[in-house]
């Protein structure tokens, strides 16, 4: 099956590169996009992370809301990123000999390039889901060692977390391996849209409530500095939360009392292109979305009159207009 042409990048009028993929947007009443794509299974990787976070947190763990983020995020290793990491396994007798999720150099290319930090460790994007699950082990008196294991009585539960806010069983979902040696869960990519789309501030349910409000406020913890997740929430503030994965997927949450959502997956995985193509998709649904309390019209243009991340245009190291970006959706 063909995917569909949602981007291409021109530059002197030759196509330069084609980024294919499909997005999907949903609402309680309407499902809207790619629907040929709306039954593709679709790997969760880092979109994941809320819902291990949120198990966690209906387990008994009690966090603050910098914490809760630093869990969910996939974040950029900088000093303050990592600050947030060891408090939480401090605060459970634990320190990064505890982590079992492997090392890589910090994304934050400052970081990465100076000599302040070299605990690879903790700089693993990944480390704060990492220690929020070994403190949940202590909270639970669950062995440590294993909390990588399917089998373990934490991976067991946060199954059954997403099944339930996936509407699915456990069966149909599928397991595999993530970067960091946890599980990551594959599933309809129409299935995820319906989970990610309960992530919202007026939730009933108080976990899901925090996570939300963390990733609205905490987006630089969620990612960092010219990250995708925390430009986008930065500038649609506090209109959404965005949560993105390794592979090119990304999803979105408008913060309104009615769950609404947008999926989009784009099979380059690449940022630059994604972040264009998933603001073209936010700025058509807003039109659309009814903000509890708050004027439904965003002033996108002056919000981003300083940032240009978005714009479909691709800028060389002097800052000029080098090639355009054609977006199809």
């Amino acid at each position: 099956r063909e995917q569909p042409l949602l981007a291409q990048i021109k530059r002197a009028e030759a196509i330069e590169s084609q980024h294919y993929g499909f997005w999907l947007s949903s609402s309680e009443t309407e499902l809207k996009g790619n629907l040929d794509f709306a039954d593709e299974r679709i790997c969760l990787r880092s979109v994941a992370k809320l819902f291990q976070t949120l198990t966690c947190l209906q387990l008994g763990m009690s966090l603050t809301d910098e914490l809760i983020a630093i869990a969910t995020s996939s974040h950029s290793g900088t000093e303050t990123h990592v600050a947030q990491v060891d408090a939480l396994l401090e605060a459970f007798g634990l320190n990064w000999q505890n982590l079992q999720c492997g090392e890589h150099p910090p994304i934050d290319r400052e970081t990465a390039y100076s000599q302040i930090l070299k605990n690879r460790r903790l700089q693993n994007n990944c480390s704060g889901k990492h220690g929020l699950m070994l403190a949940t082990c202590r909270l639970k008196g669950w062995p440590p060692q294993d909390y990588l294991s399917p089998q373990h009585p934490l991976q067991e539960a946060i199954l059954q977390t997403i099944a339930e806010m996936s509407e699915l069983t456990k069966d149909e979902i599928s397991l595999a391996l993530d970067g960091c040696g946890l599980p990551t869960f594959s599933m309809p990519a129409k299935n995820l849209l319906k989970a990610f789309s309960k992530f919202t501030i007026h939730s009933t349910n108080s976990s899901i409530a925090a996570i939300a409000r963390s990733l609205l406020n905490h987006s630089l913890l969620v990612s960092g500095y010219q990250r995708l997740d925390h430009e986008l929430t930065k500038i649609y503030h506090p209109h959404l939360i965005s949560k993105s994965g390794a592979g090119g997927l990304s999803v979105v949450s408008f913060q309104t009392k009615q769950p609404k959502a947008i999926l989009l997956k784009i099979h380059d995985a690449d940022e630059k292109v994604r972040g264009i193509i998933l603001n073209k998709l936010i700025e058509r649904e807003l039109s659309a979305v009814q903000f509890a309390g708050q004027n439904k019209t965003l002033p996108f243009q002056q919000a981003t009159a300083s940032t240009h991340s978005f714009f479909p245009q691709i800028n060389n190291l002097h800052g000029q207009t080098a090639a355009s970006v054609q977006v199809f959706v």
